[in-house]
């Protein structure tokens, strides 16, 4: 997606694709409802420049260098979804990218869960973190960190703040 596309999936799967699943740049908006993005040999999901994506009830998982991946002040809202068993990290914002989780679960990714750095904004809500064989949930640069009724659960470490800020509750 590029430009100011519109794009609405449900009930979709994007599998199996040499680069990336989904792709949105631009001003494109992406909204996703029971869909299923893995095995892709890049990121199940790239979002850059000021690209907006609403996951409900998704799946991102298995995909080879990462789940998902923003910057560029991209917006990403996962509700109700799971981003599990990615080869590299679970969920990667960068360059004032914002992520707002609410009750997804972000499980056995190789790297860590989710990685917030260039002040970037994360915030979770009801949400698990669960067994990385690294950190949890990793805050760089002037990254933000808010989590609300989150759990960290099974990590080498559950968090690592390197310059960040983070505010948990709950």
């Amino acid at each position: 997606l590029a430009d100011q596309a519109v794009l609405n999936l449900r009930q979709v799967k994007i599998i199996q694709n040499a680069a990336s699943g989904v792709f949105v740049s631009g001003k494109a908006l992406l909204g996703a409802e029971e869909v299923e993005i893995a095995q892709n040999m890049r990121y199940g999901v790239e979002l850059m420049a000021q690209a907006r994506a609403h996951f409900e009830k998704a799946k991102i998982l298995q995909n080879g260098i990462g789940g998902v991946w923003l910057s560029s002040a991209s917006v990403l809202e996962l509700e109700n979804s799971a981003v599990t068993e990615n080869s590299g990290l679970g969920l990667w914002a960068r360059d004032g990218a914002r992520v707002k989780l609410w009750a997804t679960e972000v499980r056995a990714n190789q790297g860590p869960g989710i990685r917030g750095q260039d002040g970037a904004e994360v915030m979770l809500l009801g949400s698990q973190v669960l067994r990385h064989p690294g950190v949890g949930v990793e805050i760089l640069d002037n990254a933000v960190l808010r989590a609300y009724g989150t759990i960290f659960q099974g990590n080498w470490h559950g968090l690592e703040i390197k310059g960040g800020v983070a505010e948990l509750q709950g």
